[in-house]
């Protein structure tokens, strides 16, 4: 029993509980928004379940009924530390959502200035435009106000001449006063 007791303990501490107490655990179980267990880790950013998940074979791109994978759900809330182990387990770099949004949009609209240049650093494609505003990862760092993001999309040469389905730049965006001091 004391031994039992130890090794649950142990296994508290590592954040392994939750597959020691339900091993039968269906871990492409979705939610009631289509979200696996592996996309509500890489939102909460809980890179021990993250990492089970994926030792259990979790699908990296497995989509939820906004078609978003969990690499989106990371780069959104700027989990680089689980984009990391995402992209090393095969997500998509440059997956969209339903609106064509990409997790390197993603970040740069919530000035995840980390999550940007590591996923730039892996591939993602910083001239991709969004399906509904034809927005890049760079005007939607101006459009937010989000001025590091902006000086380090700059800075890893996003393409600053690309317009929108506005026919707009970032700069006509920056002139109208698109972005503000945060």
């Amino acid at each position: 029993m004391r031994l039992s007791l130890l090794v649950l303990s142990a296994c508290l501490l590592l954040g392994l509980a939750y597959f020691l107490l339900w091993p039968s655990l269906d871990i492409e179980q979705l939610d009631k928004r289509g979200r696996s267990a592996l996309s509500r880790a890489a939102e909460s950013g809980d890179v021990v379940q993250l990492k089970q998940l994926l030792a259990q074979g979790a699908q990296v791109n497995q989509r939820d009924l906004c078609q978003w994978t969990p690499l989106l759900h990371a780069a959104l809330n700027g989990r680089t530390e689980v984009i990391h182990y995402l992209l090393k387990h095969g997500a998509a770099v440059n997956a969209v959502d339903k609106g064509g949004y990409s997790a390197l949009m993603l970040a740069a609209s919530n000035n995840h200035v980390q999550s940007i240049v590591y996923l730039e650093a892996k591939g993602a494609d910083l001239n991709l435009q969004d399906d509904s505003m034809g927005w890049t990862a760079l005007i939607w760092a101006v459009k937010q106000g989000h001025q590091d993001a902006m000086t380090a999309l700059f800075a890893l040469e996003a393409d600053a001449s690309l317009t929108d389905h506005e026919s707009k730049t970032v700069y006509d965006w920056i002139r109208a006063g698109s972005l503000e001091p945060e």
